[in-house]
């Protein structure tokens, strides 16, 4: 039962961490075709999606060993797996957060 309980909200928390991604890229790109400093908007693909892809990958990297570090905490008497699975989405999800106040900061500046 415990488990069945732990895999529905590693489901949740995945589901969180999916539609944080994807409100992030839609803002993203929002906020590139929106940026008065490239008025020509002809550089699109080459610098926006570079640049996410760039904060993008290291986000995920990070939030991964991230989670490692918190999943060496005892918590619950939860296998090692199963912490580093959970602490790792959640890890994502506070970083996705974060650089989600950056592109709405960055969108109500311009």
């Amino acid at each position: 039962m415990r488990e069945k309980k732990t895999q529905r909200d590693e489901k949740k928390i995945l589901y969180y961490a999916i539609a944080l991604t994807t409100i992030n890229i839609i803002l993203w790109v929002i906020a590139l075709k929106s940026n008065p400093a490239n008025p020509s908007r002809t550089t699109f693909l080459s610098s926006g999606v570079m640049k996410f892809i760039l904060l993008f990958i290291p986000l995920g990297v990070s939030s991964f060993i991230l989670g490692l570090l918190v999943s060496l905490i005892p918590y619950r008497e939860l296998k090692f797996g199963e912490k580093y699975i959970r602490s790792s989405l959640l890890s994502f999800i506070a970083l996705s957060i974060l650089l989600l106040v950056f592109i709405i900061r960055s969108l109500i500046l311009f």
